[in-house]
């Protein structure tokens, strides 16, 4: 880091993302909205403090970025599989001998699916603004 000017020198052995263990030291040393308060309120030596910890490590190393990562991909998934449900219904949906009822559950049961990844997406950035802090 060059100190004058503040900016951080980049050479070609220089990782584009800073290592997590750098992160999380750092993160330590700063506190935030939410470490004011867990440290008010429960103390240093509760659980929610101990699992704020956990979900910061996970969530900033690299099997954490694996597990997002492929969350996403299975969300693509199946949103591609659902659109494709629907496709085929209605390019048969004309057709005498028909029968969409198969169709119209496995459409159902595809949105069900594409809802609870949503959830779990959700679920992940209350964690990680809990774990991370508003910043």
């Amino acid at each position: 880091m060059d100190t004058e000017a503040g900016t951080i020198r980049r050479s070609e052995q220089t990782p584009l993302l800073p290592s997590d263990r750098q992160y999380l030291r750092r993160l330590g040393a700063t506190r935030d909205f939410f470490d004011c308060h867990i440290i008010k309120i429960h103390g240093e030596d509760t659980m929610v403090w101990t699992y704020r910890h956990y979900l910061q490590r996970f969530l900033a190393s690299k099997w954490g970025y694996y597990f997002t990562i492929l969350l996403v991909i299975a969300d693509l998934a199946f949103i591609s599989l659902d659109m494709l449900t629907y496709i085929y219904m209605a390019e048969h949906n004309c057709g005498k001998e028909y029968d969409a009822r198969g169709w119209t559950r496995a459409a159902d049961a595809l949105n069900y699916i594409v809802l609870s990844f949503a959830c779990i997406f959700l679920a992940e950035l209350i964690g990680t603004v809990f774990a991370f802090g508003l910043e």
